[in-house]
């Protein structure tokens, strides 16, 4: 929806500037998930490409957030199709 119409539909988020990098993190390896009928998780082969290829290197508890905030991102995502579906 941001694409289409520049406007964000959601809340807005505070990020703490000590973990912007994690927020700029996880939108790049978003934008590599795989999906058919949906967004599809972003797996630990992504992970493992995105850290070859940029040479970032997340510590484990990194990577974990990153898994946390894809859960929450495809929770999101699926609760507003649901709702969609209802309308």
């Amino acid at each position: 929806m941001e694409q289409q119409t520049g406007k964000y539909p959601g809340p807005e988020l505070e990020i703490p500037p000590d973990l912007v990098y994690l927020w700029s993190w996880f939108t790049e390896l978003s934008s590599t998930r795989g999906g058919g009928w949906g967004p599809s998780p972003i797996t630990y082969t992504e992970m493992k490409a995105w850290v070859e290829l940029t040479g970032n290197c997340p510590d484990i508890w990194e990577v974990s957030i990153l898994k946390v905030m894809d859960n929450k991102y495809l929770e999101t995502v699926n609760k507003l199709e649901q709702k969609k579906v209802k309308k």
